[in-house]
């Protein structure tokens, strides 16, 4: 297990590399995005919950494998099989889902990705 800083649309995030995938947890998603724990929980229950990956401590890692530093990477209290998990992918969900500045700079961000991206045709 390694901390990764990860970087997307200028805002970072600390993820936790688990052989060799990202994942982050509800903490580092409170610090990555400067939002409290139950906005967090609101967000993730009423816009997000068919949108984002279901992953679980459990079963990316024996729980009973983890050290007291690793639960402190994962910014978790305590190694529950049961704790919720995201991966990279998620982020860009999580960014359209909040309300914080974070989020607002990587929704901005993404979609002068779009715009830079997107062609014009003349039709007349």
């Amino acid at each position: 297990m390694q901390l990764v800083k990860h970087k997307m649309c200028d805002v970072e995030f600390e993820m936790v590399d688990i052989k060799g995938k990202l994942y982050c947890s509800i903490g580092h998603l409170m610090e990555g995005f400067g939002v409290d724990e139950i906005s967090l929980k609101k967000a993730i229950q009423y816009k997000g919950s068919s949108r984002l990956s279901k992953q679980y401590l459990g079963d990316v890692i024996a729980t009973s494998d983890l050290s007291i530093e690793d639960v402190a990477m994962l910014k978790i209290k305590s190694a529950d099989r049961n704790e919720r998990l995201w991966v990279e992918k998620d982020l860009p969900e999580f960014a359209w889902m909040l309300e914080t500045e974070e989020a607002k700079k990587v929704r901005e961000n993404m979609l002068d990705i779009l715009k830079g991206k997107a062609t014009f045709t003349c039709i007349n």
